[in-house]
């Protein structure tokens, strides 16, 4: 279909056209086609510079799968994974909620605060920190015996660079590992962790 006056259009009818709308007699559009292009195409290069230079790709720390990092899902507590308690030791597996954190240095008391936190009441709070750092984490706060044996038990996904995983897993009363995701900027994302907690908590 082909845009246009029609033959039978006069000036006067295109003028009586233009003050029914609002517009001034005989303007030229406002955007013509290859303005609309050209703010079409600059706006896409532009979020592409935000995507590739502000946001960034994956880094070393990331799950090579990228879909697969915080879904903010729970497991199905009929598809989940049971963890014996010897995996996560002393972690008392099966008598509570349990937040496991994976991490390459001890945490700060500041953050361990937080994350005690962002879970809240019900929880046990461990740490499997690579390497077997065994310097004190504070009071209430458990170390894991063997960070990579709990790490393969609980399914922590291996990051990018094919090191120890940072992140954390979920347990539910069950023993069972309801969420175990690689997440590498934790301390600023707590409050994806708070929601995912929220769903074994209630």
């Amino acid at each position: 279909m082909r845009y246009g006056k029609r033959p039978s259009e006069t000036a006067h009818d295109r003028e009586h056209a233009d003050r029914r709308w609002g517009r001034v007699p005989g303007a030229e559009p406002p955007l013509r086609g290859r303005s609309v292009m050209s703010f079409w195409l600059v706006g896409s290069v532009l979020l592409a510079i935000v995507v590739l230079v502000v946001i960034g790709g994956p880094g070393p720390l990331d799950d090579p799968a990228p879909g697969a990092q915080r879904p903010g899902i729970l497991v199905d507590a009929g598809e989940a994974r049971s963890v014996p308690a010897r995996a996560v030791a002393p972690v008392p597996v099966g008598r509570g909620n349990v937040l496991v954190l994976f991490e390459r240095d001890v945490p700060s008391a500041e953050v361990l605060g937080d994350l005690r936190r962002a879970v809240g009441s019900g929880f046990t709070l461990a740490v499997a920190v690579a390497g077997g750092d065994r310097r004190p984490l504070g009071s209430g706060v458990l170390a894991v015996d063997a960070p990579a044996a709990a790490a393969a038990a609980l399914g922590m996904p291996r990051p990018r660079d094919g090191g120890p995983p940072i992140g954390y897993a979920l347990l539910d009363r069950e023993g069972r590992v309801r969420y175990a995701t690689l997440a590498p900027t934790y301390a600023g994302e707590l409050a994806e962790l708070e929601t995912v907690a929220g769903g074994l908590r209630g």
